[in-house]
C-alpha cells in the first residue's frame, strides 16, 4: 500500500510536466513516458497482490466463522452433557472447573470474528 501512495504521488507530480513540458523538449517527454509506464507495471502488480490477499481474507474469514459455529455447538454438548449428570460425579468441583473453562474458552472463540454476521439471540 505505501509504494502504491508513493507511485500515485509521483504520477501527480509529473503530470503538469506531462501537459505543459511535453511541447518543449522531446527528451524530457520520453523519460517521462518511461517513467509513466514504469508505475503502471508496478501498479498492476500491486493490484495483483491486492487481489490474493482479498481472496486469502475471504478464506480465513471462512473459516474463523466454522470454527465460531462449532465452538457454538460444543457450548450446547456441554449443557447437555451437564444436563445428563456429567457433573454429578466423583469429583464434581474439577468437573465444574473443567466445564467453566471450556465456556469461557468456547466464548472467545464466538466474540468478534472478522466477516461474521452477529448471531440470532436464541429465544429462552
Amino acid at each position: 500500500m505505501k509504494n502504491l501512495h508513493k507511485g500515485s504521488l509521483g504520477t501527480l507530480a509529473i503530470a503538469p510536466l506531462l501537459f505543459f513540458g511535453v511541447n518543449q523538449d522531446p527528451g524530457v517527454a520520453s523519460a517521462l513516458q518511461t517513467e509513466v509506464d514504469r508505475q503502471a507495471v508496478v501498479i498492476q502488480k500491486m493490484e495483483g497482490k491486492l487481489d490474493e490477499l482479498g481472496k486469502l481474507a475471504e478464506k480465513t474469514n471462512g473459516y474463523l466463522i466454522k470454527q465460531s459455529r462449532a465452538a457454538s455447538s460444543l457450548v450446547k454438548t456441554l449443557a447437555t452433557s451437564e444436563e445428563q449428570g456429567f457433573t454429578a460425579g466423583i469429583n464434581h468441583d474439577s468437573r465444574v472447573t473443567l466445564l467453566d473453562g471450556l465456556r469461557g474458552y468456547l466464548s472467545s472463540q464466538q466474540k468478534a470474528v472478522p466477516g461474521a454476521k452477529p448471531a440470532p439471540k436464541e429465544k429462552d
